[in-house]
């Protein structure tokens, strides 16, 4: 719907699920965005259903090079504004058209969605008396995944009394080991959208430094699923020598650690066999 692209907002949406709105320029399957983050963007467009909001302002974090103000997260129900990501910007579609496009009101930002803000705050007794950031807690990309979500789960009846000003120093030492595991992933995650997606910029990168990048970036953001890891090893091993490789495997290897870097930072404990899935579709040598 050309119509529902604001003026200034980029051609390319990201879909996230759902039937897909009308569309003027390309739409994209969320799946690619670590490609299109290799292209330096300078804003993002997101349609994303009811639930699915949280996942694109995490992608929103993803994309270095877009300015969060600069983006727009497009939905069909209008989430609570006090858990929006205070930088973050959502309209509701109805019919053909966005609504007026708001702001969020919640006390985090996009970056904090990723980031191992929370968790730094928690260890640190930061936390204590402002319950306002413990929805983040809730919301942050790792808890979405298998194994953060089993991680708070095990401590949903204690990791409130943290916002309320309980605990302290009393924290209990698995209690602390837990929050410290989830801040390093997060913290190892963030590095290496940073490096890794600038490292395989298309344009002002090559394929000698994709591959550098490649074994750089892919490894720190594997480095807490040693599965996946080996699945990566193999990989790399096998498609040694980008540089000397035709151009068209070497982009098919491009976007292929494009892809796995997307997925390990939004899951840092994916699964072997997602890895090597995403490995063989994408450069197939």
């Amino acid at each position: 719907m050309s119509a529902a692209r604001p003026l200034g907002w980029v051609d390319v949406l990201v879909r996230f699920g759902g039937q897909p709105v009308p569309w003027g320029g390309k739409v994209m399957e969320a799946e690619e965005a670590g490609p299109l983050c290799t292209q330096r963007p300078d804003a993002l467009s997101i349609w994303a259903p009811a639930g699915s909001c949280w996942r694109a302002f995490g992608l929103v974090a993803m994309c270095k090079s877009a300015a969060p103000e600069a983006c727009l997260v497009l939905t069909d129900e209008l989430p609570p504004l006090d858990l929006v990501p205070h930088d973050g910007r959502v309209a509701v579609v109805d019919g053909r058209s966005p609504g007026t496009a708001r702001a969020g009101a919640a006390a985090f930002t996009c970056a904090d969605l990723r980031s191992d803000r929370i968790f730094r705050l928690l260890l640190e007794g930061r936390a204590r008396r402002r319950p306002e950031l413990e929805p983040l807690l809730r919301l942050h990309l790792l808890a979405r995944t298998e194994h953060g979500s089993g991680i708070l789960d095990r401590w949903r009846d204690v990791t409130p009394v943290l916002f309320r000003g309980g605990l302290g120093a009393m924290m209990p030492d698995c209690l602390r080991a837990a929050l410290d595991e989830l801040r390093h992933a997060a913290r190892c995650s963030e590095h290496a959208i940073t490096g890794g997606f600038h490292a395989l910029d298309l344009v002002v990168r090559r394929p000698s430094e994709w591959e550098i990048g490649a074994r750089t970036y892919l490894r720190l953001a594997a480095s807490h699923a040693p599965r996946a890891m080996a699945a990566l090893e193999r990989w790399l091993d096998r498609s040694a020598g980008w540089d000397r490789a035709p151009a068209l495997t070497q982009e098919l290897r491009r976007l292929a650690a494009a892809r796995v870097l997307h997925r390990l930072v939004d899951d840092p404990w994916l699964r072997e066999r997602d890895v090597e899935h995403l490995l063989v579709e994408g450069p197939g040598s």
